[in-house]
């Protein structure tokens, strides 16, 4: 078991919807599905996003480098949750 990375585009309009959903009431994996299913962009890496961090910066996901673009684009700089729309 371990962290799988799916890597799709979201409209701010998603990114909203996404950040609405009410753990407890809503299926979100359900959503999340759908919108796979109609992704225009949509990477999924599964296990191997840790693999292409180690390749494109030369550390581990362990230890991610702040204000580097590659790292970033791997494993993000900030929840949902933080990002302003």
């Amino acid at each position: 078991m371990g962290m799988r990375a799916n890597y799709q585009y979201l409209s701010n309009e998603n990114l909203r919807e996404l950040k609405s959903f009410n753990e407890e009431n809503d299926e979100i994996f359900e959503v999340l599905e759908d919108w796979n299913e109609e992704a225009k962009i949509l990477l999924d890496l599964d296990k191997m996003w840790d693999a292409l961090h180690f390749v494109l910066t030369g550390v581990d996901t362990l230890e991610p480098i702040e204000n580097n673009p590659l790292s970033e684009a791997v494993v993000g700089v900030s929840y949902a949750k933080m990002v302003q729309i």
